[in-house]
């Protein structure tokens, strides 16, 4: 290969690696059962986890136990909550993911959910084998 083929080569591999690279889902902050961070085209939305209950605009779903299961009974649990809805529509649907990690244990569950029908299209378990080896178990693959 000739140096400029290389030259071209390599801008075209930083470009692709930064344009994959930049997408990050955005923090959704859940404030008395208020999902805050949403675009107006996804709002009113509310996560009521005492209740199992999902709302964005429209839409509402209340958990079937296949899926309130991951929500421990005790509430001993930390939630973190992040979305998406501005990446490539063709790879996944908008979605918002709900991070459920119980106290003191060393797994997490990582649902998902497309925000234009509610439906779960994904779910995780998540386990910290050790300080370095993590690893991803899915329940449920559903992108349709």
């Amino acid at each position: 290969m000739n140096k400029k083929c290389l030259i071209y080569l390599f801008y075209f591999s930083l470009v692709f690696c930064i344009a994959v690279s930049s997408h990050e889902d955005k923090i959704i902050t859940l404030k008395n059962n208020e999902l805050i961070g949403l675009p107006q085209q996804y709002q009113p939305a509310y996560l009521d986890i005492q209740n199992r209950l999902l709302r964005i605009k429209s839409k509402q779903i209340n958990f079937s136990p296949c899926i309130s299961k991951y929500f421990p009974d005790d509430n001993q649990f930390d939630i973190k909550i992040s979305s998406s809805w501005y990446h490539d529509l063709s790879i996944m649907p908008p979605y918002i993911s709900i991070l459920i990690q119980p106290k003191g244990k060393d797994y997490s569950f990582d649902l998902l959910f497309n925000m234009d029908t509610l439906k779960p299209f994904e779910i995780k378990i998540v386990t910290k084998e050790s300080n370095k080896v993590t690893s991803w178990h899915k329940v449920l693959n559903d992108k349709k």
